[in-house]
């Protein structure tokens, strides 16, 4: 972020590029006010890189606190309870702003987040409320179809298919009754 204000850092005669998930975020929440000096804004990402990690990036006055976080403290747990979407390609980025410093919401070391503080449930909350009203954008493509059949049943139809596993049986049968189902 700091990159992208004008900071330009060179290494070994090459200039240092910011890093970015990717070019634009999929969807950019307006400015929450939590407090009197706090403001939040969430960032949700739904196509990720391959090599990329899924989780929740925590940003306080644009300094990156928690990285690619899915732990019990940003609550993930969450995202496996929604049936039918994947958070998979999922990245979230939350811009916390803070004008008074002794507000920030730190463990006593002052080394972490403290995640059971008020102020921090109260973000949390925004970060969800915020995802789950943009869940679409997670809806999953496929579906698992799973059945059990006796096996001389199954072997009738391998014979029939001239296939070998009954994974195969149970493809070539549901793509031959959806050809039907779509002429009628």
């Amino acid at each position: 972020m700091f990159l992208d204000a004008g900071i330009e850092i060179i290494l070994n005669g090459k200039k240092i590029e910011p890093y970015r998930i990717k070019d634009q975020p999929d969807k950019i929440s307006p400015k929450y006010v939590i407090e009197n000096n706090i403001n939040v804004q969430v960032r949700l990402y739904s196509t990720i890189g391959i090599n990329e990690e899924n989780g929740w990036d925590i940003f306080i006055n644009k300094r990156c606190i928690c990285e690619t976080n899915k732990s019990k403290d940003v609550q993930w747990s969450k995202t496996k309870q929604e049936r039918g979407y994947s958070y998979r390609n999922f990245r979230g980025e939350v811009l916390i702003e803070i004008s008074d410093t002794i507000d920030l919401p730190l463990n006593s070391t002052k080394e972490k987040l403290d995640f059971n503080s008020e102020l921090m449930n109260k973000i949390i909350r925004v970060m969800y409320n915020y995802l789950f009203n943009n869940k679409d954008m997670f809806k999953k493509k496929d579906v698992i179809i799973e059945f059990e059949r006796e096996i001389s049943e199954v072997d009738i139809l391998k014979d029939y298919f001239e296939e070998k596993t009954a994974k195969a049986v149970g493809e070539r049968a549901f793509d031959r009754m959806l050809g039907i189902a779509k002429k009628s």
